[in-house]
């Protein structure tokens, strides 16, 4: 994993130094002492050249800012903009009063980067949560947990490049210090975990108090800050949580869904697969049938890409794309079943020649398809022909579903592979080492490269054809499309190895075809076509 520790220290605060040393000591991973911005330095125009004289997103902050915690901001935004610039996978930023205690500090950190990419960020926070925090992940030694309310104080937080990319769009204009406007996980988009026990401890009092220096302020100055600060924190707590219960009515709509999902599988059990995956399409039909948003969006993609269609048709498509998401997720629930007719699936086209001539030589090789027909058939039936194929998943948000979904996935065959920087490196571990890999690419993501998908501007990454092209490897698409009969199965030419650009969009167009021959078999409901703010809106084929 590409990490390092950013340690941000104003140079004139000379008590600091040997705290800074101690602390670059102390760190398991590189790190860069970065030169924090000096408020008192600079003229006025460059220090409040992005500063609101008034709150611009509630609550409103009631105090007014001080040089010292402008500049704080603004050095914050400045080690943010060096991880996106590095292109880091992640990195630590440091406050220069920090304290490691390097046997509590490491399995924290270890645990923290495991988890930074679907977290964003973790802060390594000085004092205790309190209790009705969440816990999102534990091992033996610490926890990862999320308050309702995110705490004050950057002493020491785990920034991953998404989500200093994600900080950056959202804080151009500063109106509060940069602790508190991270509390603004509505306004930022940003979640924050915690870890704890962290192995983090500050100084700031026993070496002459905070570098942020404010006035002195006269006894009714005081009380009024108080007065306001906590109006303030009340206002910040009630825009985080709303209802105090929400936390517990989140955990137990997962524990109802999770609930739900095991009595259907149980009952269903008594009927044959093909009755009930034909029975669990008839249901999600009529559940998102039931859902507003999801129905709006599959129109205005429908729409989008077949604009002179009949609405009539349209509407058949959507029950048929309900229908087959239904069947396809029964069908992966109970995998272990649905092998054996996949698995007696043949696959045609130019494609499979291409992997066993892969295998032969001892390469991998990564298989690239979409959220269309049967996609999990595709891995059941290469398995049957003694080319087992891995694939990269992304876990479910339900801790109680998620293990029922990765034991179905297993079944098509080895490794499954959970999304994020640990898992990038086992794929790419197991595609060196002659492994196959399947990997669905049809979906936004948000460091991805504007290209085409079905004539409009789509988000693609790019990262199977940049490991094709790393590693020599053929990047075949593969596609399984639902027939009256079961699936028909065609693994197509490998793509030429060219750009990354030019052979995603490749794919893109390969899908696309697919898509509008069988419009009723691909996942409209997908926000495909979403182009993010930190998205350049032009495709890159055409800038």
């Amino acid at each position: 994993m590409n990490i390092k520790a950013f340690i941000i220290h104003l140079e004139r605060a000379a008590a600091r130094k040997p705290i800074v040393a101690d602390l670059v000591a102390a760190l398991p991973i590189p790190a860069e002492v970065f030169p924090a911005i000096d408020g008192a330095a600079l003229d006025h125009d460059t220090l409040y050249s992005n500063v609101a004289r008034t709150s611009h997103v509630r609550p409103h902050y009631p105090f007014e800012l001080s040089k010292g915690e402008i500049a704080c901001y603004k050095s914050h935004r400045a080690v943010w903009q060096k991880i996106v610039d590095e292109e880091l996978d992640a990195a630590i930023v440091f406050e220069d009063d920090a304290v490691v205690n390097p046997s509590t500090f490491e399995p924290a950190f270890e645990l923290a980067k495991t988890h930074i990419d679907e977290l964003g960020v973790i802060q390594f926070q000085t004092r205790p949560l309190v209790k009705n925090a969440e816990v999102l992940v534990e091992d033996a030694f610490c926890k990862i947990r999320r308050p309702e309310v995110v705490p004050l104080r950057l002493t020491a937080t785990l920034i991953s490049k998404i989500a200093a990319s994600r900080l950056l769009a959202n804080t151009k204009t500063i109106d509060r210090p940069v602790d508190s406007f991270m509390q603004l996980t509505n306004v930022t988009g940003q979640h924050i975990a915690v870890v704890e026990p962290s192995g983090i401890s500050e100084v700031s009092d026993e070496i002459g108090g905070t570098t942020i220096q404010q006035r002195e302020k006269s006894t009714a100055e005081r009380i009024s800050r108080e007065f306001h600060r906590a109006r303030y924190r009340w206002a910040v707590r009630r825009a985080s949580i709303g209802r105090p219960s929400t936390l517990r009515l989140k955990n137990t709509n997962y524990r109802v869904q999770a609930t739900l999902i095991r009595g259907f599988l149980g009952a269903a059990k008594v009927l044959p697969l093909p009755l009930r995956a034909a029975l669990a399409g008839h249901l999600t039909n009529a559940a998102i049938h039931l859902v507003p948003s999801l129905r709006r969006r599959a129109a205005d993609n429908l729409h989008r890409v077949f604009p002179d269609m009949d609405p009539i048709q349209r509407h058949q498509i959507l029950g048929q794309v309900a229908r087959n998401t239904g069947r396809t997720l029964t069908e992966i629930l109970f995998n272990q079943e649905f092998a054996a007719q996949a698995e007696a699936t043949p696959i045609n086209g130019p494609g499979l020649e291409a992997l066993r001539k892969a295998r032969a030589k001892g390469k991998g090789a990564i298989i690239v398809s979409g959220h269309f027909g049967q996609w999990e058939a595709i891995r059941h039936a290469l398995k049957a022909q003694g080319l087992e194929t891995g694939a990269l998943y992304r876990p479910n948000n339900n801790p109680h579903y998620e293990p029922l979904f990765r034991r179905g996935l297993k079944a098509g065959g080895a490794p499954i592979i959970a999304r994020g920087s640990v898992g990038n490196r086992n794929m790419i571990k197991h595609i060196r080492s002659g492994g196959f890999i399947a990997l669905l690419m049809d979906q936004y993501i948000q460091d991805g490269t504007t290209l085409t998908f079905m004539g409009h501007p789509a988000v693609t990454s790019l990262s199977a054809a940049q490991m094709a092209l790393r590693y020599d490897l053929p990047l075949v698409p593969i596609f399984s499309k639902r027939t009256r009969g079961g699936f028909e199965i065609i693994a197509e030419e490998p793509i030429p190895h060219t750009h990354a650009r030019e052979m995603m969009q490749t794919f893109n167009d390969r899908l696309g075809e697919q898509v509008r021959a069988a419009p009723g078999q691909w996942h409209w409901l997908h926000n495909r076509w979403k182009i993010g703010q930190w998205n350049d809106p032009t495709p890159s084929h055409e800038a």
